[in-house]
């Protein structure tokens, strides 16, 4: 049904109620929103945005090393 994107969603909100107020987070959206990343078959990872953060870094080091290391055997 979805196609795997590899993107990121950062959800951040001020109030969360039924009412649909302007700057209201909807609670029905929010828990639409958790059943479907909770699922494993959506293959979703719920996580802090430090320990993202920190594994984007490290994999951006990875590569960065493997460059480093494809340019140094080349000269």
């Amino acid at each position: 049904m979805f196609e795997r994107t590899d993107k990121w969603l950062i959800l951040v909100g001020h109030e969360m109620d039924n009412r649909n107020d302007d700057q209201t987070s909807m609670l029905s959206t929010l828990e639409a929103i958790c059943k479907y990343a909770m699922d494993p078959a959506n293959e979703i990872w719920i996580d802090n945005v430090h320990n993202i953060a920190s594994y984007v870094l490290e994999k951006q080091n990875e590569i960065a090393d493997l460059q480093q290391d494809l340019f140094t055997s080349e000269y």
